[in-house]
């Protein structure tokens, strides 16, 4: 192991961390998500492919390599891309297909400014990042995940075919009531119910989750 880095344990996973890095790699240690980790795969089955757009250094993507098929971890940053990529390493995951690209819209290019928690924001100058719809890219889909700062209404665009016909369950994280809403009118738009999830300290957070089953989910808020 390089000595610049460090191994850390949690979630009954092993994390590198990087010198230089330790905001960005410590931030899923940190995370309140769990509880919405839990609700978006409960009802996971072995034969899943499971999306996680805006992979970071994969604190969701773990998780999910341990009960479903496939993950499909898609993470634009590279410096976040490269931690990825040594997570998946530490913990020998093979059913992980970790993809550099950004999602949107429309085939393109994005111009990103990183940061030092790891997070993109539009820029004039930083990296230029390949931009593609998911559409294009997957085919059979059951799980999704996204947080894309802002950007998860272009990300969401780009998943007609497969918000039509495989109906995935969901969680967007968004980062405003604007956008929030916005999210939810365009899930409710095919067919789908939506709630708001909360973090695990109780905290009303900003992320929608959605799905097509018919029974009332426990525990959250519609």
């Amino acid at each position: 192991m390089n000595s610049k880095m460090r191994i850390i344990s949690y979630n009954n996973f092993k994390w590198i961390q990087r010198d230089g890095f330790e905001k960005r790699d410590s931030l899923g240690f940190n995370t309140k998500e769990t509880g919405i980790i839990k609700w978006l795969l409960e009802k996971s089955e072995e034969d899943f492919v499971f999306v996680d757009v805006g992979a970071h250094v994969g604190r969701w993507t773990l998780p999910a390599s341990r009960v479903v098929r496939k993950v499909i971890a898609i993470e634009p940053l590279l410096d976040n891309f490269l931690g990825l990529i040594e997570n998946l390493k530490l913990n020998s995951i093979k059913n992980v297909v970790p993809l550099m690209l950004a999602l949107g819209s429309s085939k393109g290019e994005l111009v990103l400014e990183d940061t030092e928690y790891g997070r993109g924001h539009f820029s004039s100058q930083g990296q230029r990042v390949l931009m593609v719809r998911l559409d294009d890219i997957a085919n059979k889909v059951d799980l999704v995940k996204i947080d894309v700062e802002g950007w998860e209404l272009e990300v969401l665009k780009g998943m007609d075919r497969i918000l039509s016909f495989w109906q995935p369950r969901i969680v967007v994280e968004t980062h405003n009531d604007e956008l929030r809403d916005k999210t939810i009118r365009l899930l409710e738009s095919y067919g789908y119910k939506t709630l708001i999830l909360k973090e695990d300290d109780g905290v009303r957070a900003h992320h929608v989750g959605g799905y097509v089953e018919p029974e009332i989910i426990d525990g959250f808020e519609g």
